[in-house]
């Protein structure tokens, strides 16, 4: 059963969407946080008024929920950075946030480096931290050059992108890097960040959902629906 709070009832797995909503790194986390509270802390002497807006209610938090990615669970990341050797990170990366798992990489290194990884080798925790791994494109697993990329998380189960690991940013000693052969390093990620970029439509949902859901509560749901 959902969970109920004065006039507002939010869905059972709210507390859990709440929280990824937070960390969603395009939606701050006051402007959601101050959205909720005017929803949930409903007075229970509209308890009258539940009834005919209720389906309303429900339908633009779905859209806020969907609009923010909660209700996604491929998300592609966009990678931004730079090697120690002036090279530059660019590409995506495809993570299904509900199974935990890198579905496709397209790791791009500019100029000196000019490669591209995008076959996937491994895709799994090293030690506290997530490593992908990968290979050029077209390349077999377990060739070279390889390129790792590691993520500061031991899970991607609701994963929303942030920095890499990298020579400014390290996990316990461990970066993202270049392995050109086997035991002779290439160059380290200096510095990157994945982030999750919403599109244009999912966008849209937020800037729908969000000012309609406060009109409601400002104004009153009769008032606003003119009742």
């Amino acid at each position: 059963m959902p969970h109920q709070q004065g006039g507002f009832q939010a869905p059972a797995n709210w507390a859990f969407l709440h929280k990824f909503l937070l960390r969603a790194p395009f939606l701050p986390s006051a402007l959601l946080r101050k959205a909720y509270n005017k929803l949930a802390l409903r007075s229970s002497t509209e308890e009258d008024e539940v009834e005919p807006t209720r389906k309303i209610v429900n339908m633009l938090l779905a859209l806020v929920l969907c609009g923010s990615g909660a209700c996604a669970s491929t998300i592609t990341y966009s990678l931004s950075g730079t090697l120690t050797d002036g090279a530059a990170l660019s590409g995506t990366m495809t993570i299904n946030n509900v199974a935990g798992l890198a579905t496709a990489a397209n790791f791009i290194l500019g100029p000196p480096d000019s490669n591209i990884f995008s076959v996937v080798e491994y895709d799994n925790t090293v030690g506290s931290f997530w490593l992908i791994q990968t290979v050029l494109t077209g390349a077999s697993p377990g060739s070279y050059p390889s390129f790792s990329l590691v993520l500061p998380t031991n899970t991607l189960v609701g994963y929303g992108g942030g920095s890499l690991c990298s020579v400014s940013s390290s996990c316990g000693g461990i970066v993202s890097g270049e392995l050109l052969a086997s035991g002779v390093q290439g160059p380290y990620l200096q510095s990157g960040s994945a982030s999750n970029v919403p599109e244009p439509a999912t966008f849209l949902m937020l800037v729908i959902a969000l000012p309609a859901l406060i009109f409601l509560r400002r104004f009153g749901f009769r008032d606003a629906l003119g009742t």
